[in-house]
């Protein structure tokens, strides 16, 4: 395959099953079939570090030349010092997930020769200014399921500077907007997931001139308008998921600005009036729309949620908009819808919070799953490597 590409297993074990967390085992592949892989042990190439490790010290590895891959077992990881990672010119990837890092600082990532990092499934509130920054092969960040209240692109780069990164996980946080400019800095970006956050507002320039998005996903938030620019900038979007959040009516220029070819737009809060003028719009521009169920059905949505969703309950019980005797645009200006506006939004809200499930420390999850800031989350077991394709590997949850 050739390819910088990670594969990603889920396995949701049974509610009745008995779980215990057993570790990473690691499997070495003369090919792509996993079921021939054969067992292997950690090694100055593949690294597994124990799940009772606390702090990550400076030069924590040596000087390894070969090593290539750095699995911390999710467990007792709190602290990561400046240049932990320093003297490993082949390392590609890093896996920090399930562990319970609070902060990132500056030094750690900086100018390391990585491809991916993944710091899913953590407690993470704070990341210091320019911490992933001069990673020039950094591709494929991960970041949900921790704590951060806001996304800062000085993470990355500072203005006037630039970020090769291409992948941008940050669903499962508690970002509450994304501010004028937030991807400016990154001139190859092309997922962009912030599901699952607290985001009321998203500023109408955030994209670059010619940008070319995969996924901008920003379903299940709190928004109740979309900025007619928010696209504008944008070469075309192959997926635009907004579904679950409390928006009426999306301006036609959002679609017709840019090539989206897929869409997922419902349930949100419309007035019928003003959706059926978004849905001529999509039907003009060729956009094929998914529904709430396809949305959830989706492999994406099973690997980053890890529970189960009665998409019948969503299909069944679930107006897709509140009706009107107005045109879109009066009705928007009108008092007189309130109560129906009101009842619409009270059943909406119910829903979100019935699949929008959270859980605590000491309970909420299926077995073989852990809670990590508010939401279930899977921890790895197995790891494949390939000798054919050391660029290409398969972690399953």
């Amino acid at each position: 395959m050739n390819s910088l590409v990670l594969v990603c297993v889920l396995s949701i074990v049974s509610v009745s099953a008995s779980y215990t967390y057993n570790g990473i085992s690691m499997r070495r592949c003369k090919n792509y079939k996993l079921e021939e892989c054969e067992p292997m042990t950690s090694n100055n190439v593949h690294l597994v570090v124990p799940g009772e490790t606390k702090v990550l010290k400076k030069n924590h590895f040596g000087d390894e030349e070969g090593l290539m891959d750095i699995t911390v077992t999710p467990g007792e990881l709190r602290e990561l010092k400046p240049w932990c990672f320093s003297n490993l010119p082949s390392l590609k990837r890093i896996y920090l997930g399930g562990s319970l890092l609070k902060i990132i600082p500056f030094g750690v990532f900086n100018s390391l020769p990585v491809y991916y990092v993944y710091l899913a499934g953590n407690k993470i509130h704070t990341i210091e200014t320019e911490a992933f920054a001069d990673m020039e092969t950094l591709r494929e960040i991960y970041l949900d399921k921790n704590s951060l209240v806001y996304f800062d692109p000085g993470w990355f780069a500072l203005e006037g500077k630039s970020s090769n990164l291409e992948t941008l996980n940050i669903h499962h946080n508690k970002i509450k907007s994304i501010t004028k400019k937030a991807f400016y800095n990154f001139p190859k970006i092309k997922t962009v997931d912030f599901s699952f956050n607290e985001i009321e507002y998203i500023s109408g320039d955030i994209f670059r001139h010619n940008a070319d998005i995969t996924l901008f996903d920003v379903s299940f938030n709190k928004l109740t308008t979309l900025s007619p620019n928010l696209l504008a900038n944008v070469n075309k979007v192959d997926k635009f998921v907004i579904a679950f959040n409390f928006i009426d009516n999306l301006d036609k220029e959002v679609i017709e600005e840019a090539k989206v070819k897929s869409a997922s737009i419902h349930p949100n809060q419309w007035i019928c009036s003003c959706l059926k003028d978004v849905e001529t719009s999509l039907f003009k521009n060729n956009v094929q729309s998914f529904s709430s169920g396809d949305t959830f059905k989706s492999r994406e949505n099973l690997l980053k949620y890890q529970l189960p969703v009665n998409t019948q309950y969503l299909a069944s019980n679930l107006s897709i908009c509140y009706e009107t005797w107005k045109t879109c645009e009066d009705s928007q200006s009108s008092s007189e819808n309130l109560e129906a506006q009101k009842a619409f939004q009270e059943v909406l809200t119910k829903t979100y919070d019935k699949v929008n499930v959270k859980c605590t420390e000491e309970s909420g999850c299926l077995d073989g799953l852990v809670c990590r800031s508010d939401y279930c989350w899977a921890l790895i077991k197995t790891a494949y490597y390939f000798d054919n394709d050391p660029m290409y590997f398969v972690w399953r949850f």
